[in-house]
């Protein structure tokens, strides 16, 4: 006897007409068969509304199952497997511990800052997630925050990541400048303030290239193509990982553009997966151990580290770790990035060696919800002190 589609809804849960329909013609029916009456389904069933599956699907869940914890984590699992904007956008914020700053979104999820044909705009995936439910955008101290629905705040962790990658852009900015790639005045990277743009995407670095296989010529006169690079430190880069950057990437290739552009993408390291399918391209894989050797990069790794844990390694430990800034601070371009941070601890350390106990960037809320964040807090038995930029 075949099932009715509600029954199978209870049992699995809410789902892809494509499962439902795959049960159906499990129990009997021709597939064919099986469709329709999902397509004609009604009572009890939904349909989500608001967002296009590939070929014609629906998300079908129950009317006690909507706004439920199993209705959003089956949601945005099909989000992500049937590749759609929506689900490339959640594969972004989950990758970067599950927050990013607005500014950062569109790097993030790989989505479009103006018409694309196809495309959905960021803009659109952001409203209509938010709609939905799977995230939220929060008021932090350095500005707003995109973030999964279970994490509104971007976390130590990755707030010492930002700098350490920061750090890196500054440096290979300086690199492909001295290797006669790009121009250090010409190539933008996201820790200069901004994020650069090439077609109808954002980066997290942008140049001129004048390599003779992407220069092309126009009358006579020499055309630079461009480099263009996302960069995500602090974990193993999975094919899933990638796919935001895949996507500008065919979006800009399958437009036939006449300017040339060559992909780059720098981590820790990858998967054997994405990495065979970052070379199948011919993107520039940029894992720091190549790029800077095995000592800077344990020191970036360890940098991490401090930096997250700020106020226990400057009152445990303080002299590894200014011998450590010191040490990444040879890295060109490295000292500014470094400089708020040295200052922190070096406050924090001293009011240490006064006997006080330190906190360094602790997250403060007043009553009507607005975020502040305090850069170093000291406390003694007598008196509390702090300081916010």
């Amino acid at each position: 006897m075949n099932p009715n589609i509600e029954t199978l809804l209870h049992e699995i849960g809410p789902c892809l007409s494509s499962q439902v329909v795959e049960r159906l013609s499990r129990s009997g029916l021709s597939a064919e068969a099986a469709r329709k009456r999902v397509s004609r389904a009604t009572g009890n069933v939904r349909r989500l509304t608001g967002i296009r599956f590939p070929n014609r699907e629906a998300f079908l869940f129950l009317n006690n199952q909507f706004g439920k914890p199993e209705f959003f984590e089956q949601l945005a699992s099909a989000l992500k497997e049937t590749g759609s904007s929506y689900g490339r956008a959640l594969i972004g914020l989950a990758a970067r511990e599950g927050a990013v700053p607005v500014m950062q979104f569109p790097v993030a999820t790989g989505l479009p800052v103006e018409n694309a044909k196809g495309q959905v705009p960021h803009f659109f995936v952001e409203q209509k997630l938010i709609e939905l439910g799977l995230i939220i955008r929060n008021p932090s101290p350095d500005g707003d925050v995109i973030s999964l629905c279970d994490c509104s705040t971007k976390n130590d962790r990755r707030h010492a990541t930002v700098l350490v990658e920061d750090i890196v852009l500054g440096a290979l900015k300086v690199w492909l400048a001295k290797v006669g790639w790009s121009s250090s005045k010409a190539l933008a990277v996201r820790s200069d303030g901004s994020l650069p743009k090439f077609g109808q995407f954002r980066w997290d670095l942008v140049g001129p290239c004048y390599l003779a296989s992407i220069v092309r010529y126009n009358a006579g006169k020499l055309v630079n193509g461009f480099i263009v690079g996302d960069i995500l430190l602090n974990r193993e880069i999975t094919l899933e990982d990638l796919h935001p950057f895949f996507a500008k990437w065919d979006v800009l290739r399958n437009q036939n553009r006449a300017t040339r552009f060559q992909p780059m993408f720098i981590a820790d390291g990858f998967t054997s997966e994405a990495l065979g399918e970052l070379r199948a391209r011919g993107c520039f894989v940029g894992i720091l151990t190549t790029l800077f050797g095995e000592d800077i990069a344990k020191q970036l790794h360890q940098l991490v580290g401090v930096v997250e844990h700020a106020a226990a390694e400057v009152k445990n430990n303080p002299q590894a770790v200014f011998n450590l800034f010191a040490k990444v601070a040879k890295i060109e371009g490295a000292a500014l990035n470094l400089r708020g941070v040295v200052l922190e601890l070096v406050i924090g350390h001293l009011f240490n060696l006064l006997g006080y106990h330190i906190d360094i960037r602790q997250q403060v809320k007043s009553e009507d919800d607005r975020r502040a964040e305090i850069d170093v807090k000291a406390i003694n038995r007598r008196e509390v002190v702090w300081g916010a930029s």
